[in-house]
């Protein structure tokens, strides 16, 4: 195992990204995101001032492979924070979920972060931190009314309209694009146009009467997005919790078609759907077809574990149809290890699996709709091809699976589903 080791004492606030998304260079070049070095330890000491406090807020987004599972107890990769300077001082915390808006404060000046990575996966996080005098760690951070929320959390009320907090992270952990600027994408939410919205910096804002407080990203494939920013006078949900102190219950073992917790949240930080329900998603997973389920209200389950790999559940938000849910698979599971999410037999014509998006990230449209794009690749034209919902599929024997797109601008695209 490679290490490194970064002492940072100044700037007394800044961002520890040392993997980021794609974002712009000069030119508007832009610049992959950096990939995740395999089997290696790196270490961060954020050493402030003497007298002073560490402060940060750590972003986990979610893993974007369908077959990246979460275990109890974080075996793979993790990030670890400890209360000093050595590897042995206290354990604050040791996440690998998809955590928002995680606050952690030392308790004397000194905080040592520790990424671990495995030989799998590539593995992103970002952490912003800020060097404070004792005394002012409690009264810097409310300056609204959030009684339900300790006192080193800022929050949003209602949609968040009239938050001017700093936080420039999004929901995803990319970095908030200006707003004062046009790359690397074009907007008409500047300043000029809203003088009263607060639209400072990069900081995420709602000048639009959007649900909640959001930015334009620096990353230039993914326009905008959410910010993690809890609500005032509500209670703080986190998208995953720090597995290793998750009860065994709420873990699920094998593809997880036993589960039966009341876990109703994706790793995406969006709420299930009712399974009862067809609004806002119409779909075929309802308790009267599929009885030994155990489809009960908007519990996350595995009702079809011939294609899926882990409990999942379509979700209330416009902009994701379903999602895998916020539960890690327990540690001692001794259930013989399932193939992974179906791959790709010649063609993929046989292919059942639920992959929904296109090899460029974008979202299909379903097959029984003929909206933005009209087609003649019906469920009723071609029966036997499996033409569900959105999934990928190959029912005229093009080259792979792939789908129509929801994105007006682009018709069709091929899917990135690996070949057996």
């Amino acid at each position: 195992v490679t290490t490194f080791y970064t002492e940072i004492s100044t700037p007394a606030t800044g961002i520890v990204e040392p993997f980021p998304f794609g974002q712009l260079a000069l030119g508007n070049v832009q610049i992959p995101g950096t990939l995740t070095p395999p089997n290696t330890v790196f270490s961060w000491l954020l050493l402030a001032p003497v007298g002073q406090t560490v402060r940060i807020q750590l972003i986990i987004p979610q893993m974007k492979s369908e077959y990246f599972e979460v275990w109890v107890g974080c075996p793979y990769d993790w990030v670890e924070v400890r209360d000093g300077g050595e590897v042995t001082s206290p354990l604050l915390g040791r996440y690998c979920t998809p955590l928002r808006n995680h606050s952690i404060t030392s308790s004397s000046n000194k905080m040592l972060l520790r990424f671990r990575s495995d030989s799998s996966f590539d593995s992103h996080f970002l952490v912003k931190y800020e060097f404070y005098a004792k005394e002012e760690v409690t009264t810097q951070y409310c300056q609204q009314s959030c009684p339900n929320l300790s006192p080193d959390k800022t929050c949003q009320e209602g949609d968040g309209a009239s938050y001017r907090g700093t936080w420039l992270l999004t929901m995803s952990g990319r970095r908030c694009q200006r707003w004062d600027s046009q790359t690397p994408h074009t907007h008409i939410r500047t300043h000029q146009r809203y003088p009263s919205a607060g639209l400072q910096e990069d900081y995420c804002r709602n000048p639009d009467g959007e649900a909640a407080v959001w930015c334009y990203t620096s990353d230039p494939n993914e326009r905008w997005d959410y910010c993690p920013v809890p609500k005032c006078l509500t209670e703080l949900v986190d998208a995953g919790q720090e597995v290793q102190d998750m009860a065994a219950g709420e873990c699920y073992i094998g593809r997880g078609e036993s589960y039966r917790g009341k876990t109703a949240l994706t790793w995406s930080g969006h709420h299930c759907q009712e399974w009862s329900s067809q609004t806002p998603y119409a779909h075929s997973y309802t308790p009267d077809k599929y009885p030994r389920a155990d489809l009960t209200h908007n519990y996350c389950r595995n009702p079809n574990s011939g294609s899926d790999v882990r409990p999942w559940c379509y979700t209330t938000s416009a902009k994701e149809r379903w999602n895998y849910c916020a539960i890690p698979k327990c540690l001692n599971d001794t259930s013989t290890v399932p193939s992974e999410e179906p791959c790709l037999e010649g063609k993929g014509a046989s292919y059942r699996g639920m992959k929904n998006t296109t090899a460029s990230g974008r979202l299909c449209q379903r097959w029984d709709s003929q909206s933005p794009h009209t087609h003649s690749r019906t469920p009723e034209a071609y029966p036997s091809s499996g033409l569900q919902e959105n999934y990928c599929r190959n029912p005229d024997d093009s080259d792979s699976v792939w789908c129509y797109t929801t994105d007006s601008d682009k018709r069709w695209e091929y899917c990135n589903v690996p070949r057996c």
